[in-house]
């Protein structure tokens, strides 16, 4: 009776594990839009080098005369459970970002660094398995603007990213 309740508790565990949407060597081209203190649209690239770590790198450039932005956000994952369709993670970024803002032909430059610690899914649409749709949540801090301020992070899909993988 031990046994067959402990294989079944086994079985369901790792269960999952078989089922999900295995990344590993697999490069992932895309978008988003993750950074804490502006609204950027960035090109991400994404690397899973593991079956449960993988690495991310966003680019967002706007070359806008009276209010230019510009960032460079690197992120690391550690995938904590698998489902079927969907891997939850843990993770952090930092990026490095810089805004030019213009009023009354007086223009003002702010750069900085930001940190964010996050927790976040991917999940996959069954019949799409090379489309992975994100949305993540957290805490960050950040030094661009007036002084050092920590603000929440929630990321909704259209805002943490597409990826298409390889």
């Amino acid at each position: 009776m031990k046994f067959n309740f402990l294989f079944i508790l086994l079985t369901l565990l790792f269960s999952s594990q078989l089922w999900a949407v295995d990344l590993t060597d697999r490069v992932g081209i895309g978008y988003s839009d993750a950074f804490i203190t502006q609204s950027s649209p960035s090109i991400q690239v994404k690397y899973t080098p593991l079956r449960d770590i993988s690495f991310a790198a966003a680019l967002g450039i706007d070359t806008n005369d009276d209010d230019s932005n510009f960032g460079i956000l690197l992120k690391a994952h550690k995938i904590i459970f698998f489902e079927a369709n969907m891997n939850f993670y843990l993770g952090g970024h930092t990026a490095f970002v810089s805004q030019e803002t213009t009023v009354n032909n007086v223009s003002d430059t702010e750069t900085g660094v930001e940190f964010g610690v996050l927790c976040g899914a991917e999940f996959f649409i069954p019949g799409l398995e090379n489309l992975g749709i994100t949305f993540e949540a957290g805490l960050g801090i950040t030094t661009a603007g007036e002084g050092i301020t920590f603000k929440t992070i929630a990321n909704h899909p259209l805002k943490a990213g597409m990826i298409f993988y390889f």
